[in-house]
């Protein structure tokens, strides 16, 4: 027999029997653990923790939305709506929610294969967030870049070196001149260079004075992406050279 036979046999052998007061309610009960069992056994379709009304197996009117935990799986071919382990490779991952009404729910957070997203159903990054997002701290994650001292600018021994605890996001770039910088416009300083290629080129790279001798030159330096994989420290003012033999500490954020 099938399961489908099955069932049908159970339901049509045991009375369904709602009412504690009616004398064939255990009977009523026994048919709904089978149903469970069967369910279970074949895989979880459903399984519901009512609000609880005090009895021990939910009324078969159960309606959507009185669930405090709810597991479902494969409502739809190909799709998993919560699985620890997902062994459909069709799949579409799974998701968090909640019923707004007995026939509609609001999803609160989904996990798919191209990420994670929040308030959002199709995850574009690996975190896709819909709305702000508070923090304590600058979020930043990433190994430390590399950085290369190009041109004339900085002069024939000037030096640019990434400060330990920068990543690839957010940090601190410590510039140093030699006795003979050189002016110009968009001469290049240094070139920075990612520890791992970006998904894309940033869309900016905003920098800020680190200490005074930062604060008097912000006006003649700028930080820009240059690929997926760099970017380019560069001055901006036509015929002024830095001042000689000075440090310049300066912090950087790259916007993805």
């Amino acid at each position: 027999m099938t399961l489908a036979e099955i069932k049908d046999y159970i339901n049509r052998t045991l009375p369904d029997r709602t009412k504690a007061s009616d004398p064939m309610y255990p009977v009523g009960i026994v048919r709904q653990v089978l149903n469970k069992m069967l369910d279970f056994g074949a895989g979880i379709v459903e399984f519901i923790v009512p609000n609880g009304d005090g009895s021990v197996i939910p009324t078969v009117n159960q309606t959507g939305g009185q669930g405090l935990l709810r597991f479902l799986s494969n409502l739809i071919s190909g799709l998993t709506d919560l699985a620890f382990v997902n062994a459909n490779l069709a799949g579409n991952g799974f998701s968090f929610w909640q019923m707004l009404t007995p026939t509609t729910k609001q999803y609160l957070l989904v996990v798919r294969k191209e990420g994670v997203g929040i308030g959002v159903t199709a995850p574009g990054e690996l975190l896709d967030v819909a709305g702000r997002i508070a923090t304590h701290g600058l979020v930043a994650a990433g190994n430390a870049p590399t950085s290369s001292t190009l041109g004339v600018g900085l002069g024939s021994a000037g030096s640019t070196n990434i400060v330990p605890g920068s990543t690839d996001f957010c940090g601190q770039i410590l510039m140093r001149t030699s006795s003979d910088p050189q002016g110009g416009i968009n001469q290049t300083f240094s070139r920075i260079t990612f520890s791992s290629p970006r998904p894309r080129r940033p869309r900016a790279c905003l920098l800020s004075a680190g200490n005074a001798a930062a604060c008097s030159a912000m006006g003649k330096v700028f930080l820009t992406p240059d690929s997926v994989s760099s970017m380019v420290l560069l001055s901006n003012a036509a015929g002024d050279a830095l001042p000689a033999n000075t440090e310049f500490l300066f912090t950087y954020q790259v916007i993805i």
